[in-house]
This record gives structure tokens, C-alpha cells and sequence, in this order.
């Protein structure tokens, strides 16, 4: 691990600092047709370019420049602007800064429009014929451009590169080993076709993958200061559901624009606390996040006055506001209030033009079909524009967010666009059509520093950064911790083919509800509308609901007034959150049905609700039925599923439970003894009583819509005994064995228990399959070895964990029938071959009672060599942590900046790096010169180059490096734990012999802020047996594990017994806890042992041969490496290198800055790399 820290300035922003002051002072003269003394500032190249007296600037040298003399000048005939005011001298120092950091300008941005403007309509290029066997559009267009500018086309990447690179692109996870196995000894022509294929059809790992792009871009999941509780409503549930089902995206654009109630989280945008600018109104946000993000436009400085970088005016951002305005608009320009009003238009009437007389829910339904109309090719080449940016690494329009900007190639541009519409806006299909182009396997592009000044040419896919999400999902798969269960409030898996073709339950049956028609033998009237009411009373306030309602042929839901939402297609049944509609006490609720057809038909509906009130009490759908188990004929008046009856609270159920457990321990054991007398049990019910009645209700027989409960076709009605293919696999497993905790229940108990004692038997399994594999015993014995009565008896109760249904957007999906697209809803089952963290009350005890067994040790451990000691199986590989301490940065070693050659008097504010940038063994990865040998070796691992840390006072380097070293940021009262301390706590030495951590090269006496340095080189709070076994020198490292002369192990055990006598009677003993006494008795064992083991040889780095001595030893640093890769080939498990930072001495560069860290290159660059090929070996 290579860690190096670096500080920046903020940036100037160009367009909002820099272009106001040369709009005001500069362009009238230098801008467009106009070049006074040939000097046209409208471009930053044309700017660079100078006029008739030479460059007028030099980026990232404001000194060099003329630009600011002429500015600042009081000669008459020099001074700039000649006329007019001048510059103050806090834009004078604006501009200078500006120039200092390199003169960054807006990619696409000039100060007179280009003649350029995109076409609105989609068009047809014409493909060049295909070149060198490389049929694909995407490189007959590519081919063709190259040919054009005299490039030569990308090399293919090697199958290694593209196995990662595209596993990452389209489900951000590193592929297995055993898939990167599998695809090198693939032999198909094809096969890169058939990975991106697979990889598509991973609904799941592409729905979290691409998360992340369309929360960033919809502004979706946001958390933190800056807007009030409610301020904010996130579209998590509609957008995981979307991905996962891949919705069209012409469907996906409209369900955004004109809102449901699942999805208008994006339209409202954010209310924020306080007073805020117009310009951030929730109408103006609707207008800046819809043109973004469908058009590529950006209305943000619209939205308070003419753009300063495009064409668009503040009446377009209105425009926009105002169509989706519930109220009428007026321009405000700069929060000053213009008197004009604001129309309701959107910017592209070529296309159609919305009816500003017509309600709001109308004109966005308008707006929706104008931007998703087929004949609008900006909205189609937007979206492509992102996906090519997304997997290339640039877009072709570039910045991908002003589509205002001309495309470096038109007809790719195009040809993409068109294979979306092809596809009928299948996003997959497109991200299928990139992948598969030798465009995109091609090598990635090795970037130059001024390539971005001579304007962009494709020379192949740029090399991208890992995402954090990516990055996470990474470490998690290399070390082999990923989470076994994902905390996401939405429904993670599709229905399973099994599930399609034989559903788990009764397919969904609607129920009449025009039932006063039936009764009265008439059908429903064709193109009849009724409604239907129904009042529901809660008792407390809503923690969460949702309800789910389909109707033939439509219908319209209304909550206290409010409409929530509508459909018109039957067989897709709508869920809707009702937790911000319902409200304690009474509540109208009015279903508006639509019957169609041309003639007289049977007209139905169905709809479910679940409410959870906030105390932990439920409404739980349970419709009471009539004999014959068919809803009630009174549907005029009342909705099916509503009829609910409120679930017990977790006390009382709790309380219920411990008495019928009572009750049926005591027939339990009548039991037993009438079968060891040979004589049956007869239960007599009453058939009277509360149990009568439950049990009546519930062996009715299943009706149409019974969401709660699954009863088994072929079960008997009252029967304990469940159907094995109806259960759970783990249930499966515990009913061949006979477990009675896993049989289903009686008819006689509710369909609430049923399922509650379901879940927990799924729970029990799962604890015991981990209690199964642990190595330690989970359960205390007595002496005489058996298992206490108590625990056991404990252990076989089902564990009453609450397990939730997965949820939409916070609120708990009811569970419904399975459908193609609801039936995600399903709750999914735990299995138990995955691994859960253990309770902590169960760790805390079996931990216990491995320290009692290591303390039952007694005397130390002696002669290790002669002594077969226990050493348990690997759980990880060892570590090695180098450190380089104090002068070196990131822009002088793995992050190379702007390159300027040294000389000697260089300004530092002249300097980002003096080092020039040199290839690595990875694609698009560059570091800096003189740090050749590691280059070769960069595809070993992987690179951060980012790290963000706060701001730890002035003590700067001791602080950050005890924030570094033990993740806790200084100061701290107690003593903190170094990383290496928590290695050899948590995971154990390899080697019991060895120690589990061991600190090389750096000297904590006789140096400065050596008080600092021993502050986290420590075990802390851990105990001295974890702590550091410190080896300044690695030259010296044989003599400190080498025992004094003439001591044998008569002398050893007396040794010892002096030392804990010693340590018993100082007056320090009575301030050492006993956790720290016995740790620091344990680590005096663990020297001894070490002293008399044959592992004390790797200590000695002299026993090498010399030749690898050699490529090692640059100094104390090179030898530290070699000594790190002898301990951890025998056992050790941590070991840490560190350059050791001294104040003022070899590694901090406070003077001759380049000659030291070119030093500093030789020093670390040979061992490093010698050290990553030893340890492949």
C-alpha cells in the first residue's frame, strides 16, 4: 500500500468569475469578426494564439504574460481597455489567479456563438464501407474518421483488460477468478459478444450498478444539511424497479416529466431551508433538472439571467417553470421582480407547442410526449451521449451536459441515436451495441498533457477511475467480505423462471364490485363510471403504508381529497405509498372505477392496503368472508381487502405466546407419558369458544384474493402436517429429520402466527448452521462436560428476530399474487448457507472462553523448536504496509501534474511537478520518472490516488500520521490501537512462533516528535501481546532475536518466575488493570518463545545470496523490504516499512527539493518492485 498526501488551491470558476470580466472589458474588441492587433480572445486556443505582437498570456505563468501589463499599465498606449473604466484590482487579481492555475476554460465555450447549432431531428449518416474486417457501424464510422485525419487505429485490448474492463463498465464488479479462468480458455470467436450478453442479463447486479449514474444525474438520494424534513422525496423504489426491469427509456423520460406519485420526487425537486435565490424555486428546479438531464441543456444561469456561455435566455428557463406551475409566473431577473409575466413554452416549437390553457397534470402529460417525441433527436442523442461517455471515458459531445456544443464526430453521434430508437429505447441494447465494437476493446488511450489544447482526436477509450461504489464492491470481492444481506429499501430480485411458470401462489382473481348489478342479474353498462367509498379509522399515526389497486377497464384513487394516483391498464396493477395521505383518526378513501367495452360486462377491481402505526401496531389485510369463502355482496359500499382487523402488538403477542407455549409444554409431556404406555392422545376441541371460532374462519377455503397466507392445494385442513414440496428449502431439510419447531402450525392458529413462526424457524436454521462452523464451542459445559439443560433447551426455541418484507421506498409492499412486474414484492426467503455476523452478547462469550484457555497456560512457553505447538489454519494473508513518510508528495510519485523542467531559481508557485510522466505496465496509467522499476510492475495492484482527510491543526505530519496508522483522529484520551495491533488482535499470528506484528525502520528515541510517533506505534488499549516488535535497523535485526550467551532454558524459567515476581510487588502493578497485567505476562511468553525458535533465522537478512542483496540494499529502506519479505514468507502477519520521518533530516524537502526526492526515487523504486516480483514468486 503506497500512500502519499498532496494540497490544492480552489479553482477559479471561469464561468461565472472569469467571463463576466472579459465580457465587460475585453470582447467588444476581441471577440468574433473582431481582432484589434489580430488578438481574438472568443476561443482559448485562439486566445493562446497571441495577435501581431505575440502570445499575450503564458497558462500557469501570469508573469510572463503581456495580457496583465497591458491591464494594469498608466501608459495611455499601452494600458487595456483603452477606453472606459478599468479593471479593479480585485479582478485584476481574479484574472492573475485565473492565468495561474493554467487559464481553465469551459470545454465548447466561446464568447461568440459558432455558426454551429445542432440539428433538432434525428437523421440517417451514411456508412463508410468496412475496413480490415471490422463490420460494426460503430467502427465503419471510427475507420472512416481515422483515415481522414491520418491516425492509426487502436490495437485490441488483451482479454485480461476486457474481461475487467467490461465487468466493470456494466455491473461495476470485478469478475471472479474463476469467470477470468473460464473466458481465457473460451475458444468461440464470439465469445466477448456472449460476456457483454451475460453481463446485461444480470438484472440485479446491472440495476445496482447503475444506481449510482442515474442517482448522480436525477439527483436522487440525497441526505444531509441544506433542506428540511419532507423537503426532499426520493424516487429510490420507482428507479431501482425501472433498472431492474429495464423500462424503456421513452417510458422511463415521461414517468419523470408528468409525475406519478412514485416517481414526482424528481419534477418537485428540493425545498430548502430559508430564503433562497428565484432561481431555486421547486418550478425553476423542475426546468433546470428536465432540461438537463433529457436535453443536455443548462437553464441553472437561465434560470436567473441570460445565459453567459450559450444561447439560452431566462424566458426559456420560465418557459419551462411555467408549464409546470400551478400558478401563474412572473420573470424575475436576478431576484429583482421584472413585471412581465412568464409563459408556458418549451423551447423547440418546431415540434409542437404545449396548450398553456389546460391544466397542469395536461400540460406535463404535453411536455412529456414534445421531449420523447420520435422526431426529437436531441432527446435521443443526450441519453447515447452519456451511455458512449460512460463506457469510453469522453463523450462525443463533450461536456456531456451541453449538447449545445459540436460533436467531434456528428455521424457516431447519430448512429447511436439511431440504435436507441431501433431498439425501441432499450438502454441495454445500446450499451450491447458499444461493447461489442472493436471501438471499445481497443487499448485505452494514452493521454498527453496538451492533448486537450489541440483539440480532441480519438485514439481510443480512455482509462476510467473505479467509482467509490466500485471501488467498495472490490475490496469487499478481493478480501472475501462482502455483506451476505444488502440494506436497500427495494425489492432486489426478479421472479424466477420457476416462479413464472408455476406460481408460488394463486394467480391474482379480481372480484366484482358493480355487485348490486350481478345480484340483480344485469351486467355493468359499457363506458359506466362509479364510485366507490370506503372510511378507515387509525387509532395512532402512520409509520409507513402502501396499498396496491388494479381495476377493468380504469380507475382513479382518491385519499382525503387528494388524488394519489390512476391507472388504465388492468393487468398492470398499481402500488402507491400512502404514508404522507392517511392521518390518525378517520379517513375517506374513494376508488373511481371505469368500465369500458362496447357492450353491457362484468366490471372488477382489486385493492389492498397495508398500514403500519407508528407504537409497532399493523393493519393487516384479512377480508372476512362469507360461507363459501366469496367476498361479501354488499361491494357498493364497502372495497375488497380493506376490511382489516388490527394486528397484536409485539408485547401482547409476546404474552400470548408464553402461555400457549406453557399449555403445550404440559400436553407435550402428557404425551410422552401416554406413548411410553402405549395409549394414543385424543384432543377434544369445544365447538364453542375462542378457538372454535378461529379455527372456523380460517378452514375456509382460500378465496380469490388472500394475500397473507399460501395454503397448499393438496394439504388437509387442520392438519400439522405440511406438503414437504410446499417448504422453504430449510424448512425441508428440519421436516426429514422430524424437528417439531419447523412443522407448520394447526389450522387453529392465525394466518399472522403462520407466517411469523415460519420466518423464525428460517432464522433459527441460519444461527444454527453458523453455530455449526465456528471453531470454538458456542455453548458453556459444566465440569463434568455436559451441556448445561438450560441453554440447550434455550437453543432449540426459534429465535424471534422481525424480519420485514423488502420495502419501496421506506414503506413495507404488501404482498401480492406474482406478476411480471409486482411480484418483486415478495418477500425473499434467508437462506441460510450465508454467512451473518454473530450477536455480540454470542461473541463476547465464546471469546471469554478462549482468553480463560490461554490463561490456563501457566508457565511460559519454552524451546518452541522441541515443543509441538497448535497453529491454526489461515484466516488471511499477511500484510505489508509501506510507508513513505514526510517529503515525497503525489504530484512527485504516483499522481504526476502539469510537467515543469527543473532550473535552478524555479518560483515554487511555478511548480506542480518537476518530474516528467513516464508509461506503465497499465494502460492509461502514468507516474513519475525515476520511478522506472515500479512502472513495470503497476499491473500487480491497484492505485488511490485520492484521499480526503480534515484539517488536523499544525502539527501536521505526527498528527496525520496517527490518523493514518489507527483511524482515529488526534488527540485522544486513550491510548489507540495501531493497524497492524488490530491485525494481530483480530486475525492472529500465521506462525505462533512469529511475531503477529512487526514495525521496521523507524526509531522512536533520540528523534524528533518521537512522542508523537510512539503515540500510535502501540497495541493501545488492545493489551503489550499485540503490541509492535520495533526493528529500526534492519541490519540488526538477528541480534535482537538472538538469545544472551550461556542462557539455556533452566535460565529462561528462572528468568521468567523473577520477572512476574518483580512486576507482582512494583507499585506500577496496582495501576495496571487485569487485562493489561496478563497481556503484558503473555507477550514476555511469546519473546521466550521466540528466542529459542528456528523462525529466528529470517530475522537474518545476511543469509540471503548476494546478488538479491544487492538489487535490495539502497539503504536502510531497500533492506527493510528484503527483512519484511524473509518474516512474512515464515509466518508473520503484519509487517510495516517506513521510510521513517525525521524532521529536517532525510525525508523532509524543505530545501533542494528536487535533488533530495530524486534520491528518494532511487531509494524506494528498486526494493519495491523487487519486493512485489519476490512475493508473486
Amino acid at each position: 500500500m503506497l500512500l502519499t498526501t498532496s494540497l490544492g488551491a480552489a479553482p477559479v470558476d471561469f464561468a461565472h468569475e472569469v467571463v463576466p470580466i472579459l465580457r465587460k472589458h475585453c470582447v467588444e474588441c476581441h471577440a468574433g469578426d473582431k481582432k484589434k492587433g489580430g488578438l481574438s480572445m472568443n476561443t482559448r486556443a485562439s486566445l493562446l494564439e497571441g495577435g501581431e505582437n505575440g502570445a499575450v498570456l503564458t497558462a500557469g505563468q501570469a508573469q510572463k504574460g503581456k495580457l496583465l501589463e497591458a491591464i494594469v499599465s498608466a501608459d495611455p498606449d499601452v494600458r487595456m481597455p483603452p477606453k472606459g473604466d478599468r479593471l479593479t484590482s480585485a479582478e485584476v487579481a481574479t484574472l492573475r489567479a485565473w492565468i495561474e492555475q493554467g487559464a481553465v476554460w469551459t470545454e465548447g465555450f466561446a464568447f461568440k456563438q459558432p455558426a454551429y447549432e445542432p440539428p433538432l431531428r434525428p437523421r440517417q449518416p451514411v456508412l463508410p464501407a468496412a475496413k480490415a474486417g471490422r463490420p460494426h457501424p460503430i467502427d465503419r464510422v471510427l475507420d472512416g474518421w481515422l483515415s481522414e485525419k491520418g491516425a492509426p487505429t487502436p490495437a485490441v485490448a488483451a482479454d485480461a483488460t476486457f474481461l475487467r474492463r467490461v465487468s466493470l463498465d456494466l455491473v461495476g464488479i470485478l469478475p471472479s477468478a474463476e469467470e477470468a479462468l473460464a473466458f481465457a480458455a473460451d475458444r468461440r470467436p464470439d465469445k466477448r459478444a456472449v460476456l457483454v450478453r451475460s453481463l446485461l442479463a444480470r438484472n440485479v447486479d446491472y440495476a445496482d450498478h447503475w444506481m449510482a449514474f442515474w442517482n448522480d444525474l436525477l439527483r436522487n438520494d440525497y441526505a444531509g444539511t441544506g433542506y428540511i424534513d419532507g423537503g426532499r422525496k426520493q424516487i429510490t423504489s420507482w428507479l431501482y424497479v425501472s433498472l431492474l426491469a429495464n423500462k424503456p427509456y421513452d417510458l422511463f423520460a415521461r414517468e419523470l416529466i408528468a409525475p406519478s406519485a412514485d416517481s414526482e420526487g424528481f419534477a418537485k425537486g428540493i425545498i430548502w431551508r430559508g430564503a433562497v435565490s428565484a432561481a431555486q424555486m421547486p418550478e425553476l428546479q423542475y426546468s433546470q433538472s428536465v432540461s438537463q438531464t433529457f436535453l443536455g441543456i443548462n437553464m441553472k444561469c437561465a434560470s436567473c439571467h441570460d445565459s453567459f456561455v450559450d444561447r439560452w435566455k431566462l424566458r426559456d428557463a420560465y418557459g419551462l417553470a411555467a408549464i409546470y406551475s400551478d400558478h401563474p409566473m412572473e420573470l424575475v431577473r436576478c431576484d429583482i421582480p421584472t413585471g412581465k409575466p412568464a409563459a408556458a413554452v418549451w423551447p423547440f416549437p418546431e415540434l409542437g407547442q404545449v396548450d398553456a390553457a389546460k391544466p397542469r397534470d395536461e400540460r406535463l402529460a404535453q411536455l412529456a410526449a414534445l421531449i420523447t417525441h420520435p422526431e426529437n433527436g436531441r432527446f435521443q442523442r443526450t441519453i447515447v451521449n452519456r451511455l458512449w461517455h460512460r463506457l469510453m471515458g469522453r463523450g462525443v459531445v463533450h461536456p456531456v451536459d451541453a449538447m449545445q456544443t459540436q460533436p467531434w464526430n456528428q455521424d457516431l453521434l447519430d448512429v447511436l441515436a439511431n440504435r436507441l430508437v431501433e431498439s425501441k429505447y432499450d438502454l441495454k441494447a445500446v450499451l450491447e451495441f458499444i461493447a461489442t465494437s472493436q471501438a471499445y476493446q481497443s487499448r485505452a488511450e494514452i493521454l498527453s498533457r496538451d492533448a486537450e489544447d489541440k483539440g480532441y482526436v480519438y485514439r481510443g477509450p480512455r482509462a476510467k477511475r473505479l467509482t467509490a461504489e466500485q471501488f467498495v464492491d472490490a475490496v469487499w470481492r478481493l478480501t472475501g467480505t462482502t455483506p451476505a444481506k444488502i440494506e436497500l429499501k427495494v425489492p432486489r430480485a426478479a421472479p424466477t423462471a420457476a416462479a413464472v411458470k408455476k406460481p408460488a401462489v394463486e394467480p391474482l382473481l379480481a372480484a366484482p364490485i358493480w355487485s348490486g348489478d350481478l345480484a340483480g342479474g344485469r351486467l355493468p353498462a359499457a363506458g359506466e363510471t362509479r364510485s366507490f367509498r370506503r372510511q378507515l379509522v387509525l387509532d395512532a399515526d402512520v409509520e409507513s403504508a402502501a396499498c396496491v389497486v388494479t381495476c377493468d377497464n380504469g380507475f382513479e384513487l382518491y385519499v382525503n381529497g387528494k388524488k394519489i394516483g390512476e391507472g388504465d391498464n388492468w393487468a398492470d396493477p398499481k402500488s402507491f405509498d400512502l404514508t404522507a395521505a392517511l392521518l390518525k383518526g378517520a379517513n375517506q378513501i374513494v376508488l373511481v372505477g371505469h368500465n369500458g367495452g362496447q357492450k353491457p360486462n362484468v366490471a372488477a377491481a382489486w385493492f389492498q392496503v397495508n398500514v403500519e402505526l407508528k407504537g409497532g401496531a399493523r393493519l393487516v389485510p384479512g377480508e372476512r368472508r362469507a360461507q363459501g369463502g366469496r367476498p361479501r355482496e354488499d361491494g357498493d359500499r364497502r372495497f375488497l381487502g380493506m376490511d382489516d382487523e388490527l394486528a397484536e402488538r409485539p408485547r401482547d403477542l409476546r404474552r400470548r405466546r408464553q402461555g400457549q407455549g406453557r399449555r403445550q409444554g404440559r400436553r407435550n409431556r402428557l404425551a410422552a407419558g401416554l406413548a411410553r404406555q402405549g395409549r394414543g392422545v385424543a384432543q377434544s376441541r369445544s365447538p364453542h369458544g375462542r378457538d372454535a371460532r378461529r379455527r372456523r374462519r380460517h378452514e375456509q377455503p382460500a378465496g380469490p384474493c388472500q394475500p397473507d397466507e399460501v395454503r397448499p392445494a393438496a394439504a388437509r385442513v387442520g392438519s400439522s402436517e405440511p406438503r414437504a414440496d410446499r417448504l422453504h428449502a430449510s424448512e425441508r431439510a428440519e421436516h426429514a429429520r422430524g424437528h417439531r419447531s419447523f412443522q407448520r402450525p394447526g389450522a387453529d392458529q392465525s394466518p399472522f402466527r403462520r407466517r411469523r413462526q415460519a420466518e423464525e424457524a428460517d432464522v433459527d436454521v441460519a444461527r444454527r448452521a453458523r453455530a455449526l462452523a465456528l471453531p470454538l464451542r458456542a455453548e458453556p459445559r459444566t465440569r463434568s462436560g455436559r451441556t448445561q439443560g438450560r441453554r440447550r433447551h434455550r437453543r432449540r426455541r426459534p429465535v424471534r428476530t422481525r424480519h420485514r418484507r423488502p420495502a419501496v421506498g421506506g414503506v413495507h409492499a404488501p404482498r401480492i399474487p406474482d406478476h411480471p412486474l409486482i411480484a418483486m414484492n415478495s418477500p425473499l426467503p434467508l437462506d441460510p448457507s450465508l454467512p451473518e455476523p454473530l450477536a455480540r452478547r454470542e461473541f463476547l462469550r465464546m471469546l471469554a472462553a478462549a482468553g480463560a484457555a490461554t490463561l490456563s497456560m501457566g508457565a511460559p512457553r519454552l524451546l518452541a523448536e522441541s515443543e509441538k505447538l497448535v497453529q491454526p489454519a489461515a484466516t488471511a494473508d499477511s500484510v505489508i504496509l509501506i510507508w513513505l513518510a514526510g517529503g515525497m508528495a503525489a504530484p512527485e510519485t504516483f499522481d504526476p501534474k502539469r510537467y515543469a523542467p527543473y532550473e535552478k531559481g524555479l518560483s515554487y508557485d511555478r511548480v506542480l511537478s518537476t518530474f516528467p510522466a513516464i508509461p506503465t505496465s497499465v494502460d492509461g496509467v502514468r507516474i513519475c520518472e525515476g520511478l522506472e522499476n515500479i512502472a513495470q510492475v503497476m499491473d500487480r495492484g491497484t492505485l488511490i490516488r485520492s484521499a480526503v482527510q480534515p484539517d488536523l491543526g499544525s502539527i501536521l505530519h505526527s498528527r496525520h500520521q496517527f490518523h493514518w496508522h489507527t483511524g482515529y483522529v488526534p488527540p485522544q484520551t486513550v491510548a489507540c490501537p495501531h493497524i497492524g495491533a488490530w491485525m494481530a488482535r483480530v486475525l492472529g499470528p500465521r506462525n505462533p512462533v512469529m511475531p503477529a506484528f512487526i514495525n521496521i525502520g523507524q526509531r522512536l528515541e533520540g528523534v524528533g516528535e518521537s512522542e508523537e510517533l510512539k503515540s500510535f506505534t502501540t497495541a493501545g488499549f488492545f493489551g503489550g501481546e499485540y503490541g509492535p516488535m520495533n526493528l529500526p535497523f534492519p541490519e540488526e535485526a538477528a541480534a535482537a532475536v538472538r538469545p544472551p550467551k550461556g542462557m539455556d532454558a533452566g535460565r529462561f524459567v528462572n528468568r521468567d518466575r523473577e520477572f512476574r515476581r518483580l512486576v507482582d510487588a512494583t507499585p506500577s502493578r496496582d495501576l495496571l488493570s487485569d487485562h493489561q497485567h496478563e497481556s503484558m505476562l503473555r507477550s514476555m511468553d511469546n519473546a521466550y518463545r521466540l528466542l529459542s525458535a528456528k523462525e529466528r533465522a529470517a530475522f537474518d537478512i545476511s543469509l540471503e545470496a548476494p546478488e538479491v542483496q544487492k538489487d535490495y540494499d539502497t539503504g536502510r529502506f531497500g533492506r527493510g523490504c528484503l527483512l519484511a519479505r524473509r518474516l512474512v514468507e515464515n509466518g508473520a502477519r503484519f509487517v510495516e516499512v517506513t521510510t521513517e520521518y525525521v524532521p529536517f533530516f532525510q525525508w523532509d524537502t524543505h530545501g533542494k527539493g528536487h535533488e533530495t526526492v530524486a534520491k528518494m526515487h532511487a531509494e524506494i523504486d528498486r526494493p519495491i518492485a523487487r519486493l512485489i516480483r519476490d512475493l508473486e514468486q
